[in-house]
């Protein structure tokens, strides 16, 4: 039985920028990562940042995409 991978990758002090970015690239790529943003919290004194954005994905195949997401989110270009 071949070895299957998944993740997950968490993210802290986030903007609403940031979010907004996320969830556009989420809605594009809605069956290959998942994002929820109920889960999110916020930040205390800071308003409009949150801890606890968590990006997951399932398969071997998805791994790219959570790339080029976790690139996003740390404000690095995508490689060709």
């Amino acid at each position: 039985m071949p070895i299957t991978s998944g993740g997950s990758v968490t993210f802290n002090n986030v903007s609403d920028e940031e979010v907004a970015k996320l969830l556009d690239f989420k809605s594009n790529h809605e069956s290959e990562i998942q994002f929820d943003p109920k889960a999110m919290q916020p930040m205390g004194g800071q308003v409009g940042h949150y801890n606890g954005v968590t990006v997951t994905w399932r398969s071997n195949e998805a791994y790219p995409t959570a790339h080029e997401a976790i690139l996003l989110m740390i404000g690095q270009p995508a490689k060709p």
